[in-house]
């Protein structure tokens, strides 16, 4: 059984092989080695996101505005720490007719209220840089980058909805954001937003 071999640069590698002598080679970038799955003969594989949350690179903040009265805003204030990009996706719950917006630099008086930001991995106390704040001052709402909208006026109002933010946003570093809801129901309104993201 040859145990080693030369490239096409004639240099000498070792040639791996198993306890019973069968040669295999690795599937590498050169840091992490990919695993083949037993049972199935193939490829292990888990999603991106499972990877970040056993990493203790993932978080949650979620809040529930009660009572929201018509034809007025909800908003959430995401703010960008200067050395990190937050990957980030959103869902907004509403009870009524409901416009969504995702605005970038907004003018803002005072921050508003601090979350608490929840890594997912509740096996570590890894915080994130990023922050979020609900009720910011806000000034100017920037720059419209998203928006949406849930439910209508009238029969089905009582329904509500869910929305998942249309797209993965990668935010700027040192940046404000806000996701905010504008009530359009005629009645008072609970909505719930959930961001979660992560860094790099």
């Amino acid at each position: 059984m040859l145990n080693n071999g030369v490239d096409a640069n004639e240099d000498l590698h070792t040639i791996l092989t198993d306890e019973d002598g069968r040669q295999y080679v690795l599937i590498s970038d050169g840091v992490t080695n990919a695993i083949v799955d037993p049972e199935s003969r193939s490829l292990s594989v888990s999603r991106a996101i499972h990877q970040r949350v056993i990493n203790s690179k993932m978080w949650m903040c979620s809040y529930r505005k009660v009572d929201l009265a018509t034809a007025t805003s909800f908003h959430l204030h995401l703010l960008v720490h200067a050395t990190k990009n937050m990957h980030m996706v959103y869902n907004v719950f509403v009870e009524g007719k409901s416009q969504i917006y995702l605005t970038e630099n907004p003018t803002l008086a005072a921050n508003g209220t601090e979350l608490t930001e929840y890594n997912m991995n509740r096996e570590t106390a890894t915080a994130a840089t990023g922050t979020v704040f609900r009720d910011p001052n806000v000034t100017a709402a920037g720059t419209i980058i998203e928006t949406s909208e849930i439910g209508q006026i009238g029969h089905f109002t009582a329904a509500g909805g869910q929305m998942d933010s249309g797209s993965y946003w990668m935010l700027k570093k040192g940046e404000s954001y806000l996701i905010w809801v504008f009530n359009d129901s005629g009645a008072v309104s609970d909505v719930v937003i959930q961001v979660m993201w992560h860094e790099e």
